[in-house]
């Protein structure tokens, strides 16, 4: 029998090793997260005004339209909880902030991501934003 578990872990050991590194090299890949945790923790305190919610902000509103300096962290499907674990993370950063811009919708008020269609795209937000 302890010999069944030497090889048994022999053979999955460096199954899990290719595995892990697979993962690690994927979350490495820039993506929208990425690229929003990036920008807040290099340039929150220079933004005035700041844009969350779901996609009706993320693909309506550019902040290069904006004669302010402003940034856009919605996203697809993003929830109130979502926006508000942004706001507490970031809070002490935002030095000039002068507007927060949250969409409210019919389905903002009954819906969370984690009880969504989308909700694989709550583990975007522990692996990249918080």
């Amino acid at each position: 029998m302890s010999k069944f578990i030497k090889l048994f872990a022999l053979f999955l050991i460096p199954i899990l090793v290719v595995m892990t590194s697979f993962e690690l090299l994927l979350r490495n890949i820039p993506n929208d997260y990425s690229y929003k945790k990036k920008y807040l923790d290099a340039k929150s305190d220079g933004i005035e005004v700041l844009f969350l919610g779901s996609s009706h902000i993320y693909f309506g509103i550019n902040p290069e339209y904006i004669t302010k300096k402003s940034f856009n962290v919605a996203h697809s499907s993003q929830s109130l909880n979502f926006d508000l674990e942004i706001i507490k993370k970031y809070k002490n950063r935002w030095k000039n902030l002068k507007y927060i811009i949250v969409p409210i919708d019919y389905f903002s008020m009954y819906t969370t991501l984690e009880d969504a269609i989308e909700k694989w795209r709550v583990k975007n937000y522990s692996i990249y934003l918080f």
